[in-house]
């Protein structure tokens, strides 16, 4: 069986702009038929979007910002370009059930004319490493502390929300959980300086479903003066 990637119909396949930050201004959020990517890659491109975005001032003044993001690991043809971060799985993601049987939410619908449910059996949970490599301990410095920044964007939760507009339009969860450095004679030789910043996600996972609507028809016939009225009731 062949599950294309497509846009929900009525949509013109236009890019869907990228993944934001939530924010308590932010409104509710309403989900679209708009699938381009998995829930593992979806999380990846989200948190992506979002750092490459960045830039900040390191000690004295100078302006720090990841020159590369790469939601995997860059193509052997592809130039190196310092400094960078890649951002991908650490571990195995998990499928946690919400419940034994998925339930109907009448109000999550795809727009007309496409008209489909969307359904969350599911979410994706799963822990994303943020690799970053920088060229010298001062620069990996300055780039980790901004990333604890933005990590750590709100003072009413731990955390942080992103807004997936290419993956139904879902809300993803971020949570730092923990650093670690990567420092040895070789690396430093060839200037390279990386940290690894672990951070624990969670996406729903959507399907959409088509399910056929109710249409009630009545038919109201009087048997005579004084008669009861005989309701036939057909759902088509």
């Amino acid at each position: 069986m062949t599950v294309p990637l497509v846009p929900a119909v009525g949509t013109d396949g236009a890019p869907v702009g990228k993944a934001f930050l939530v924010t308590p201004r932010t409104p509710p959020v309403v989900h679209n038929g708009v699938q381009e990517c998995d829930a593992r890659l979806a999380v990846c491109r989200g948190l992506a979007e979002y750092i490459s975005g960045l830039a900040f001032e390191a000690q004295g003044g100078r302006r720090v910002r990841f020159k590369d993001v790469h939601q995997e690991w860059a193509e052997p043809e592809e130039t190196a370009a310092y400094p960078s971060a890649r951002i991908g799985l650490k571990g195995p993601g998990v499928y946690e059930a919400r419940s034994l049987t998925p339930s109907l939410d009448v109000k999550e619908r795809v727009p007309a004319p496409d008209g489909r449910y969307l359904i969350v059996p599911c979410d994706f949970v799963t822990d994303l490493a943020v690799e970053v490599w920088a060229n010298d301990p001062e620069e990996r410095s300055a780039l980790i502390a901004a990333l604890e920044r933005a990590f750590l964007p709100n003072s009413f939760k731990y955390g942080f929300d992103l807004q997936l507009p290419y993956y139904f339009n879902a809300r993803a969860t971020y949570s730092l959980a923990e650093i670690s450095t990567d420092d040895d004679a070789d690396l430093a030789l060839k200037r390279f300086r990386i940290a690894t910043l672990t951070l624990k996600t969670r996406v729903p996972l959507i399907t959409l479903f088509s399910f056929p609507d109710a249409r009630p028809v009545f038919d109201l016939q009087a048997v005579g003066d004084g008669a009861d009225v005989l309701v036939n009731l057909e759902v088509l």
